[in-house]
């Protein structure tokens, strides 16, 4: 399905079938989530995306034809007339053609710097390794997707504490109170008042 597409589109497609997909669970109500997280999750893709689209224009926008044409004319002129300049001031061979040669190697290093810099992507020596930051990126997607989880044995600490907790804010009765109960039920409470005094009538 991606063949047919260039390398440019590709990214888009498949950012817009995540979208997709998303959305369509969202709506069959299969994502669980808070509003915020999935509004995360949006935007970090889109995030993504605009760092690829940055990376392509690093790789596809190159400097003006005519700059780096004139920039490879002067630098050439540069190494002609350097050495002569340079031995129009000194009488030693030996040390204008050492000055000489250090001062031509070091532009010309800074030029082929800048070209590094320029595109920084492929598979020379001193380009970025891409593979292995795909590899490592895959990788990272493949322990996403595993949903296993180490069994620490949390629950049941925490169930044990709940008990104790329970088994001290609720203690059992005690033999006491027990055997107060029973000797209530062996003599039943007598009324306390006095008895009336009969009245004596003269």
């Amino acid at each position: 399905m991606l063949k047919p597409r260039n390398s440019s589109t590709r990214v888009f497609l498949v950012q817009t079938w995540m979208f997709r997909l998303m959305t369509n669970r969202l709506l069959a109500g299969g994502l669980g989530v808070p509003p915020p997280i999935l509004s995360r999750t949006y935007q970090v893709l889109s995030e993504g995306t605009a760092a690829a689209m940055q990376a392509r224009k690093v790789s596809h926008v190159e400097f003006p034809f005519a700059l780096r044409q004139l920039l490879a004319m002067l630098l050439t002129i540069f190494m002609v007339l350097a050495p002569i300049c340079i031995g129009a001031f000194m009488d030693s061979i030996a040390l204008v053609t050492i000055i000489s040669f250090f001062t031509c190697m070091g532009y010309a290093g800074l030029n082929e710097t800048a070209r590094e810099l320029e595109m920084p992507f492929g598979l020379d020596a001193n380009d970025l390794n891409l593979v292995e930051y795909q590899a490592e990126f895959n990788d990272k997607l493949v322990v996403l997707l595993d949903q296993t989880i180490p069994e620490l044995n949390y629950r049941s600490n925490a169930t044990d504490t709940h008990d104790a907790k329970s088994s001290t804010h609720n203690p059992p009765n005690s033999n006491a109170a027990t055997e107060a109960h029973e000797g209530l039920e062996e003599h039943p409470q007598v009324n306390s008042q006095p008895a009336a005094t009969p009245k004596l009538t003269v």
